[in-house]
């Protein structure tokens, strides 16, 4: 597609993977056309807008590339498990719309070291095939429970059971 608006997930919301505090907002990006070259990538500016929250227990969440204008929370905000952080966008050190997500040992996420993580429930709907550019959709959903998803995985957080 030629705009963010040709892909499913631009604009889809963003949710809190659990409760916690928002350490770290950034929203000073608006979101460009999909497909275009990377701009050299600079600290912050490559993870796009993003917010990290603070689990608890040296354990920080970054959701980066939301949407411009769509961020809801503030730095110092206390969010519940599922409240809508923002939306999907297209920005920083991106090409198409998507969502990345990564749990973390710092709250600096150029510096951190990912840590593993599990949904509790979710639908595995399909995979992205880089090499051909497509979805490839199982042909039913397939109900995961406590499991971490494969890179290129697309997932539904609204299971169909």
């Amino acid at each position: 597609g030629t705009r963010n608006e040709d892909y499913h997930s631009f604009g889809q919301p963003v949710l809190a993977d659990a409760d916690a505090f928002v350490a770290d907002v950034y929203t000073v990006q608006q979101d460009r056309p999909p497909r275009q070259p990377l701009p050299p990538p600079t600290l912050p500016e490559a993870g796009g807008n993003h917010v990290i929250l603070d689990l608890g227990g040296g354990v920080w969440a970054m959701y980066g590339h939301l949407k411009a204008g769509s961020v809801r929370v503030r730095a110092g905000d206390k969010v519940r498990a599922g409240q809508v952080l923002g939306a999907v966008g297209n920005n920083g050190n991106s090409v198409l719309p998507h969502l990345h997500f990564q749990s973390m040992d710092t709250r600096n996420f150029a510096l951190a070291q990912g840590m593993p993580f599990v949904f509790a429930n979710y639908d595995l709907v399909g995979r992205v095939d880089v090499d051909s550019e497509r979805f490839v959709a199982e042909p039913k959903p397939l109900a995961r429970q406590r499991e971490m998803p494969l890179t290129l995985s697309v997932l539904n957080f609204a299971p169909s059971r």
